[in-house]
């Protein structure tokens, strides 16, 4: 798996060697309102996966920096579990919480941390190694 680079939004390697429909997959695309202007006049283009780029362009979450970075990379590895499974890859995902009957509705914010953190390590072993 050849890495070249970070992630600007989950600050994660990106692949570039894989299939162009993997989650995982590098582009380089333009992210309005955080960029700046180098010597040149140009805009800094940043280095998304594919599936960060996404969730960049979704209506729900247009600020990067909106949700926190453990959340993003949580995400990130979910879609990639499902690609890795052979299932669709959802854009907005509850990380398979949503349709989960809680006795105790007290525990859904323990279980929900517990669930974020364990995809996210996820993301983490898969993409780097470890974070």
């Amino acid at each position: 798996m050849p890495v070249h680079g970070r992630c600007f939004y989950c600050a994660l390697p990106v692949r570039f060697a894989d299939d162009c429909a993997h989650p995982g997959h590098g582009v380089v695309d333009y992210v309005a309102g955080v960029t700046d202007l180098d010597l040149l006049g140009l805009p800094n283009l940043r280095l998304l996966h594919e599936f960060c780029r996404n969730q960049l362009r979704s209506r729900t979450n247009r600020s990067q920096l909106r949700q926190g970075l453990a959340i993003r990379r949580a995400r990130l590895g979910r879609a990639t579990e499902a690609f890795e499974a052979g299932l669709p890859v959802a854009l907005r995902d509850q990380l398979g919480l949503s349709g989960v009957p809680l006795r105790d509705k007290g525990r859904y914010p323990k279980y929900w941390r517990v669930t974020k953190m364990r995809y996210a390590m996820r993301a983490c072993r898969y993409y780097a190694g470890s974070c």
